[in-house]
């Protein structure tokens, strides 16, 4: 099985670390750092089949918690230098029913579809 680190996007992120715009730079260093601490607990879990301690369960509120988790990684002093896009996508992604795995009908799946036309 491939690694994280084998991933397009982190090679996207390793890319970000050595450009030329100081600020995004810096960004990309910081999480980086930040995921090569994470990620390899990430791993085990999940070679592991067990739910951590902080195991957040996949209820209505999961989203929410996942979104404020996120602050682990992205810290609040890093939030302030990220642009608006990056802002949502964090957002989207810990509260779309598709990623946190808590809706499973067509139509909770529909709704979060991203319409590219508007």
């Amino acid at each position: 099985m491939k690694a994280w680190t084998d991933t397009a996007l982190w090679q996207a992120l390793e890319r970000a670390k050595a450009g030329s715009d100081d600020t995004k730079a810096r960004a990309a260093k910081h999480l980086a750092v930040r995921l090569e601490l994470l990620m390899p607990d990430v791993v085990a879990v999940l070679a592991s089949g067990e739910a951590p301690a902080d195991f957040t369960l996949h209820d209505e509120g999961h989203g929410f918690r996942v979104a404020e988790r996120m602050l682990d990684v992205v810290t609040p002093e890093l939030v302030g230098q990220l642009a608006a896009t990056e802002l949502a996508l964090l957002l989207l992604s810990a509260m779309s029913c598709s990623s946190a795995g808590a809706c499973t009908t067509k139509t909770a799946s529909a709704a979060v579809r991203w319409d590219r036309s508007a």
